[in-house]
Formats: C-alpha cells, structure tokens, sequence
C-alpha cells in the first residue's frame, strides 16, 4: 500500500475523490503550517501531495526514504526545491490547466472593476445615498484601443490575452520564453519590459516565480511606468515589491492595483500600505483592489485541480506514465 502524505490545507477527501483514488492508498492529511509540522509523517512516504502554505525544502528531502514523486496541487511550484528533488530522482509534477480559464476571469475581473472605479461608487453610495454620482472618480478610461501589458504569455496569460481583445484592447506582451509565432496567433505585439511598463494603461502579470521574476515589479520599473498605469497581479504575490508598490501608488506612479497574490498573505496589519488602505487614505482607499489568493476557484475548477492531482499519481504508480513534470 502506498502512503501518500498531503501536507497542508485541505483535511479530508470529497467524494469524487475517494473515488478517483481507489486502490492500494494510504491517504494521510498533516494540515501543516510550517515544514516542521509535516516532518514525523513523511519519512516513509512514497508521495507528497502539497498545496501552497509551506515549502519542501532540505529538511523534508533528507528524511523521506521512500518518496518518489511530488505533486503540486496548483500551478507554481516554487515552494519545492527541484534542485534538491533532481538528485533524489523525485519526480515533480504540477497541474497546469485547471484553472487557465477561471483565473484569466478574474484577472479581468479586477481590470474591469478598477477601471469603472466599481469599489468607489459601492462604498460613497453606501455611506450616503446623495452620492448618486456618475462623476464621482474625476476620470474614467475607456478601454477600447488602450494597451494591455501581459507578462507571461503562457495558458493563463493567452487566455487573458484572448478576453482583453473582445473589450477593445490592444495587447503586448513581454515573455523571453515564448514560442516563435505566438505572437502571430493571438494578434499581439511582443516587446520588451522596459517598453511594455513606459507603454501599457494596463499591466497583468501571469509568470512564475523564479530567480528572474522575483521582485520583477520593484522601483526600477514602477520608476518608468506609464502614468496612471493599473497594475493586475494574480500570478506570484513575490513578483511585485510591495513596499515598491507602497511608494508607485502614494507618489501617483499607478492609478490602481488589484491584486489577488501578495508577497506576504494575508498582507502584515502594519505594513504601510495595509494601514494606508484600512484608513482609506486618498491615494489608497479605492486604488487598492485585493481578494484573498481566489483567483484559483470556482466550484468546478477545484474539483478539477484535485481530482487531476491525484490522477496524476494513480498514473505514475499504476502505469508508469508520468504527468506535468516540472522536473
């Protein structure tokens, strides 16, 4: 029988997943808060099933005996270390395709509701109903012919891509990384990322988080973006420096930013952009658009990225085939 050991947020199995999971299993869940909660239960795992709330570092390496394959339940897979999972021949896989299409919704979600400046006329209305006032934000852009920024022009970012032109806009992107041709298909210009942040009113990050994009969005760039620029992130919380992105929206750099990744989650009580936006300070209090690491869900997609997670090591212990390796 073998063990599988889920490490972090989620305690039991639906029934769709009992029954995709028949078989020889020995499903145990350690709803870990740091690595050193999961580590009495996986020394003689034969596969880790992990989420998002902790890392798999040298610490967990160095005491499973038996692991052969970690699955991350998601798309980024920064928190397990694949330089120490290559030399151990641990596979590691991911599932990059459940939630491509819900994730570029609400990536729009978020451009739509700061560009109408939805936030602003919900709460004046709320707190007076003389606040019937179709003026109420000063100026509103029409989206029709402005540019999309897209960093990361993978599914999620194609996906974006491909909703943002049905509203008229036109887009760019910048992804070292891409095929020859992408460009061509989806109709978009390809463009550095100096260009893309001093060119797009709108910019939406959907790249990984690695050495080269960590703190991609930092003052070097928001330095240069285009004035009154709105910045849409529901890719790596760690792609943006928030305190870089403090400062772009106090001196009026960005016009807005909504967010549904941050570099620290929940975001620090006593970080000054929390405490900026709780107060509802002037330059923050409507600017600032954030939702709870949700972009991943509906009721569907979840289901979806469970039940292929586990797909994915039914197949490899089963039939040898091995699925969305990152490694």
């Amino acid at each position: 029988m073998k063990k599988i050991v889920v490490t972090d947020f989620i305690t039991e199995l639906s029934e769709p997943e009992r029954q995709c999971l028949q078989g020889s299993y020995d499903v145990t869940f350690v709803d870990g808060r740091t690595e050193d909660d999961i580590l009495p239960f996986i020394e003689d795992a034969d596969a880790l099933v992990v989420w998002h709330e902790l890392s798999i570092t040298k610490k967990s390496f160095d005491i499973m005996k038996n692991c052969s394959i970690i699955v991350r339940m998601g798309v980024g897979f920064d928190n397990v270390d694949l330089d120490l999972a290559r030399p151990r021949n641990i596979v590691v896989s991911n599932v990059p395709d459940y939630g491509t299409d819900v994730v570029a919704d609400h990536a729009m979600a978020l451009l739509l509701a700061m560009n109408r400046n939805l936030s602003l006329y919900n709460e004046k209305f709320r707190e007076d109903q003389a606040n019937w006032d179709p003026f109420l934000p000063g100026s509103v852009k029409r989206l029709r012919n402005k540019k999309l920024g897209i960093v990361g022009m993978g599914r999620i970012g194609m996906a974006t891509a491909l909703r943002a032109k049905a509203f008229g806009l036109k887009i760019q992107f910048y992804d070292p990384y891409v095929k020859s041709g992408i460009d061509k298909v989806i109709g978009a210009k390809q463009i550095g990322l100096e260009e893309l942040a001093m060119t797009s009113d709108y910019i939406s990050i959907h790249t990984p988080l690695n050495r080269e994009t960590i703190h991609m969005f930092s003052s070097n760039i928001f330095d240069i973006v285009k004035k009154d620029c709105i910045l849409i992130n529901t890719a790596r919380g760690e792609v943006v420096d928030l305190d870089a992105l403090h400062d772009a929206l106090k001196n009026g750099r960005v016009a807005g930013a909504g967010l549904d990744v941050l570099e620290f989650e929940p975001l620090p009580i006593n970080h000054p952009l929390t405490v900026a936006w709780r107060e509802k300070e002037p330059w923050a209090a409507h600017k600032l658009l954030i939702t709870p690491h949700a972009a991943f869900f509906t009721d569907e997609s979840y289901m979806e990225l469970k039940l292929k997670g586990w797909k994915t090591i039914k197949k490899y212990f089963e039939q040898g085939i091995i699925c969305n390796c990152v490694l």
